[in-house]
């Protein structure tokens, strides 16, 4: 007999570490894309949605560049304990405040690194210019 159809969706493996990191970068990399530059030099933090299969750790990283010199433009890290979604606070640094005052259009790098409890990190980058 045929196994029913609900019980193959079910069976369905969770995304491992490289693809969520990958999924992660481009769900920030759209939220940073759809916020107003006005918004991002405020001292407001930008809500970022990041999910995990599994208990680990998702760190988010934002970084630019300016005069040759590489510089954290903001950052958030979770943990969680187990599979789930939560939405984090990227709080820019002051030097990302002042890069994004200062420049008419900044290049930002995301990586999103996902560190699973057990088993091997992952990590995704994606580029958007503010």
């Amino acid at each position: 007999a045929d196994p029913p159809a609900a019980s193959a969706r079910a069976a369905t493996p969770p995304p491992d570490a490289p693809t969520l990191a990958g999924l992660i970068a481009a769900g920030a990399r759209s939220t940073l894309d759809d916020t107003p530059r006005r918004r991002l030099r405020s001292a407001r933090p930008v809500k970022v949605q990041l999910a995990a299969v599994g208990a680990g750790t998702v760190t988010l990283t934002v970084t630019a560049r300016r005069g040759g010199r590489a510089y954290t433009v903001a950052r958030a890290q979770t943990r969680f304990s187990g599979p789930g979604a939560r939405r984090v606070s990227l709080r820019l640094t002051a030097a990302g405040r002042r890069a994004l005052r200062r420049s008419g259009a900044l290049r930002l790098d995301l990586r999103a690194v996902v560190a699973p409890r057990h088993g091997r990190r992952a990590s995704a980058r994606a580029r958007v210019r503010v």
